[in-house]
């Protein structure tokens, strides 16, 4: 069994890299970041559209617990 993965945004620099997804249903939570700037996104349609959420100011995150 593969895993099915789909470009649902293009690239941005601002956001940086995603360290950690984590599913729970059809919600969607991805976390990371570049340099000083925490990335935290959001989808509550199984991970076909995101939303970005404030996040704290970090120097990035690597990993989210549901």
């Amino acid at each position: 069994m593969g895993l099915k993965v789909t470009t649902t945004h293009a690239r941005d620099q601002q956001l940086g890299f995603i360290g950690s997804i984590v599913t729970s249903g059809a919600t969607v939570y991805a976390v990371g970041g570049t340099y000083h700037q925490a990335t935290i996104l959001h989808s509550v349609d199984g991970g076909r559209s995101f939303a970005q959420v404030h996040a704290p100011r970090t120097a990035g995150l690597r990993d989210v617990h549901l």
